[in-house]
């Protein structure tokens, strides 16, 4: 699991797997000293989109969460969460993908399942 778990927790790198170009994001420090990132990409098939993301949660090689929302593109927010459990053999590893889709576009998709179809791990709110 020490091996994997910079794998399964890296947004970025998973969006890439998953056949997505790299995105760019720019960390802005605010007033109150927290950080903002702001980043702009494609995300869930060939969807363009622009957002912010938070630095998440993270418990080293147990649990990850990150909150993408969008202020451009075809979603109102995507939520990431990787939790691994040992097991007497190893780990068990459940990915959770939840999306919030706004405008034409997302009603379509959220209607037809159509990412349920693309890829039936990820999981649909709202």
């Amino acid at each position: 699991m020490a091996r994997l778990w910079p794998l399964l927790s890296d947004i970025a790198l998973l969006n890439e797997l998953d056949g997505n170009p790299a995105y760019v994001a720019v960390d802005e420090l605010q007033p109150d000293g927290s950080v903002l990132r702001r980043a702009k990409g494609r995300f869930a098939m060939p969807i363009p989109g622009e957002w912010t993301e938070d630095l998440g949660e993270w418990v080293e090689q147990r649990y990850m969460r990150q909150l993408r929302q969008f202020t451009k593109g075809g979603f109102h927010h995507i939520n990431f969460v990787v939790r691994a459990e040992p097991t007497a053999d190893g780990f068990a590893l459940h990915i959770r993908i939840d999306m919030l889709p706004k405008g034409l576009a997302g009603w379509l998709g959220a209607t037809l399942g159509l990412v349920r179809r693309w890829a039936p791990w990820r999981h649909w709110t709202g």
